[in-house]
């Protein structure tokens, strides 16, 4: 049975499987994209407790006050740098010719030139699992999927 639930590791709301059911309800579910098994979440952690948060005890919605927002861990202009300085550096060594446009349901290997339509040029850095790959583009390094059928 299909359902749609937040994926732990994609981060988004994706269509799963249900792997095993308590009564009437999903207790764990199996993401289609990722093949990640973890407990069945109808929706986005927080989402819940952002609405309740906004409400007010009439009902009315009200707007919660803005909290402090984390630091995010950034790369410093030098490490972007030099993360594209290694992209064209490999790419300038490669046939650009023989890029393969990114498709989810090809194959890749490690040192295949991808040309995607958003990221542009990139090279497969790493195959980290049969469905996934991490490919360096100039704007940085990404996970993608490959080897997806529908």
């Amino acid at each position: 049975m299909e359902i749609d639930a937040y994926c732990t590791k994609c981060k988004i709301i994706l269509t799963h499987v249900v792997a095993a059911m308590v009564g009437k309800r999903p207790k764990k579910v199996e993401c289609l994209t990722c093949h990640g098994q973890h407990v069945y979440r109808a929706s986005e952690p927080g989402s819940r407790a952002k609405a309740k948060a906004e409400k007010d005890s009439d009902g009315s919605k009200e707007k919660a006050p803005k909290k402090t927002p984390a630091k995010k861990r950034t790369k410093t202009k030098r490490g972007v740098e030099k993360e594209k300085e290694l992209w064209r550096a490999t790419l300038d060594k490669k046939d650009l010719a023989s890029a393969k446009p990114y498709n989810m349901a090809d194959s890749y290997e490690v040192d295949d030139i991808i040309n995607h339509n958003k990221f542009g040029m990139g090279i497969v850095t790493k195959v980290i699992t049969a469905k996934k790959m991490e490919v360096h583009f100039e704007a940085g390094r990404k996970c993608m999927v490959y080897n997806f059928s529908q």
